[in-house]
């Protein structure tokens, strides 16, 4: 009963909501079944105003259903309209299908005989038997007058087919037989409404048809397509579009009068944006753009398509180097195989200092240029014929150019520039323009070495480039290298001049201390401040920092005299100096014995270099500290002593030397514990 009563509630909700002017959402659009019951008895035949009731109800449904959505279908079921005094004079009159015959057989029907309502609604709800949320519109001047209980045999009804509504539409029904007829709208969830006159029963019949038939269907999709009007035989255009943009949609080429379904080349919808881009066709014709919806299979959108001939050309710069490569455009119609040509004036197709040829759908590339000055004719040049070509091209070799222009082919010539003085072992960093070939080389040489022979090489496939002076000083040159050519066709000679640097420090150092080298020098890449031991040894090296900043070192904990010399990357010494480094001093201090876990403080004074720390250690695991910090050349600390008895060190690590120049032994007690004999302490050794 329940769920009876909601489904009653939605279908009211609906019909209200509809007569408040508000359209409520019930899903998509279907095809709304729909069946009038007519009232044929002979109280139809009754008038208001002088027009018989049965009139008045087929004049509202003729105006009301010219808004009706092409989806509709309507059935008719009339009742005494065919007997006078039967009580089973019940017909379907037409199956539910188009309004127009629904129209007819409405027309046909005569006032004559009694009122078996119920039955006809029992008609009605077998021919609407299986159809979801379908509706009965009864039209009736007065209640049933056959059936004993009318009521109970629409609750029968309301029963076996729940998702079935009855509406009630009385013309002037009396007072006394309202409820024996309203109880089909309220048992069903339908509404009953009361007319006194012509133009009230056309509202409620407006009202009651239109909340049966749902909400209009939603406007099909639409779309548009613009292009620009330049659209040329084989090239690329952009498409704006405005459309559903649904997943499937395409945009289409097709040849004008050609089936719906039929395209020439078709690009996909993007899902966001406004324009996608396609390729015209290769032959000259009617076309026409069509969008297509996928999932309509429809076109919703078609736009005429002209498509231009191209008009063979071919497009170079006035002038070149000679072995510099030659920017060629053109454009052709695009049936392949065509080749482009650099010639003497005058000489005929396939005689020429230079063919390429032409790519497909390219329709630019660079193009090798004459090694020889002068004056030339680029052509682009048409395939051999065939049997198929025309006898007029068959027959004149000169017809096969489809275009050409001129080019000047000048000398080649090569500049550079660069900033100097150059020094020795220093980086050359030289700019540089030319004829540009792809295998062209820019050279670095000694002035008096042969053309063949370089001390550096860079690709000149870009205009600038960085090279290593050597630390001889004398003559070199920079050369540009045609390799078309195969010689050099642009120079520019300097001179190097002696590298010089200094190196400055202090002159002496603590061992393990860090102090800091000041130098000036060619600053190249790879050039170094290199740290030797007196044995010539390289004991550290640092690469040498831009704009001449200074480099630090960290001093050797072996004592004695370093030399530190400025080293260039071909390894020559430019500059030396020498620092005295003395042993370190190295103070550490701590309490003997410490009670597990207490407080363990510990002093100690040392070089302080960048890397130094203080660690304590198990002697039986030295290499891995149980707590190490860093620290600089003096200070204190505190720890926690280790929980577990036994002896431990403190030690002074010389991050510089990498060894231990400092260690204290400490006792952690052991309360009740007896005295094990103390380990040997770790050994104390300096690295050479």
């Amino acid at each position: 009963m329940i769920d009876r009563l909601r489904r009653r509630g939605r279908r009211l909700l609906r019909v209200l909501a509809f007569a408040m002017g508000t359209l409520v959402s019930v899903g998509a659009a279907s095809a709304a079944e729909i069946i009038v019951i007519l009232d044929g008895s002979g109280s139809s035949a009754g008038q208001i105003g002088g027009v018989p009731k049965i009139d008045i109800a087929r004049a509202a449904l003729g105006t009301v259903l010219i808004d009706a959505p092409s989806n509709l279908s309507i059935g008719l079921v009339a009742y005494g309209h065919r007997q006078d005094e039967a009580c089973n004079d019940v017909e379907l009159v037409a199956e539910p299908g188009p309004v127009d015959a629904f129209l007819d057989a409405a027309a046909g029907v005569r006032s004559l005989g009694r009122s078996p309502i119920a039955e006809a609604t029992e008609t009605a709800a077998a021919a609407l038997a299986g159809v979801e949320d379908a509706t009965i519109i009864l039209i009736t001047d007065n209640a049933d007058n056959c059936a004993p209980d009318p009521c109970e045999m629409v609750a029968a009804i309301a029963g076996a087919q729940p998702d079935l509504t009855i509406s009630v539409l009385g013309i002037a029904v009396p007072d006394n037989e309202v409820a024996d007829i309203a109880c089909f709208a309220e048992l069903t969830g339908g509404v009953f409404l009361q007319a006194e006159n012509a133009a009230a029963f056309g509202a409620n019949l407006d009202q009651v048809m239109r909340a049966a038939w749902g909400p209009p269907p939603p406007p099909p999709p639409t779309a548009t397509i613009a292009f620009p009007f330049d659209v040329v035989q084989g090239r690329e255009f952009a498409i704006e579009f405005t459309g559903p943009a649904a997943a499937g949609d395409t945009i289409r080429i097709s040849w004008v009068g050609s089936p719906d379904d039929a395209f020439v080349t078709a690009a996909l919808v993007p899902e966001s944006g406004d324009s996608v881009d396609m390729i015209a066709p290769s032959e000259v014709g009617a076309f026409e753009l069509r969008y297509y919806h996928a999932d309509l299979d429809t076109i919703l959108a078609r736009m005429p398509l002209p498509v231009a001939e191209i008009i063979p050309t071919i497009e170079v710069p006035s002038a070149a180097m000679a072995g510099a490569e030659i920017p060629v455009r053109w454009q052709v119609d695009g049936r392949g195989g065509e080749t482009i040509e650099i010639a003497l004036p005058g000489t005929t197709p396939g005689d020429a200092a230079v063919v390429v040829e032409a790519i497909r759908s390219v329709n630019a590339m660079a193009v090798p240029a004459p090694t020889e000055p002068g004056t030339y004719e680029v052509r682009l040049v048409a395939p051999p014929p065939s049997a198929d070509d025309a006898p007029a091209i068959r027959g004149n070799a000169r017809s096969s150019v489809l275009a050409f222009t001129e080019i000047t082919i000048t000398e080649p010539v090569a500049t550079f520039e660069f900033t100097g003085p150059v020094t020795a072992g220093s980086d050359l960093r030289a700019n540089w323009a030319g004829p540009m070939a792809t295998e062209d080389e820019i050279r670095f040489a000694a002035s008096d070495a042969a053309d063949d022979q370089w001390l550096a090489i860079a690709a000149a496939v870009e205009t600038e480039a960085t090279f290593p002076v050597p630390t001889n000083p004398g003559m070199y040159e920079l050369r540009y290298w045609s390799a078309p050519l195969g010689a050099v066709v642009g120079r520019s000679a300097f001179e190097v001049a002696a590298g010089e640097a200094t190196i400055a420090g202090p002159e002496s150092a603590a061992g393990g201390a860090t102090f800091a080298i000041s130098w000036t020098g060619p600053g190249a890449m790879r050039d170094e401040i290199v740290l030797f031991d007196g044995e010539g040894n390289a004991v550290d090296r640092v690469r040498v920092p831009l704009f001449e900043e200074p480099v630090t070192f960290d001093a050797p904990v072996i004592a004695g005299t370093y030399r530190i010399a400025y080293m260039s990357r071909d390894g020559v010494q430019l500059a030396a100096t020498e620092i005295a480094i003395a042993a370190p001093e190295v103070t550490l201090s701590a309490v003997e014995e410490v009670d597990p876990g207490a407080a363990l403080e510990i002093t100690w004074s040392g070089p302080g270099g960048r890397f130094d720390e203080i660690r304590l250690v198990d002697p039986g695991n030295v290499t891995a500290p149980l707590q190490a910090m860093r620290v600089e050349a003096s200070g204190t600390l505190s720890w926690r002593a280790p929980e577990d008895p036994g002896r431990y060190f403190v030690q002074y690590w010389s991050g510089a030397g990498r060894t231990v120049l400092e260690s204290v032994p400490i006792d952690v007690l052991c309360p009740g514990c007896e005295d094990p004999e103390p380990p040997r302490p770790p050994e104390l050794r300096l690295s050479p």
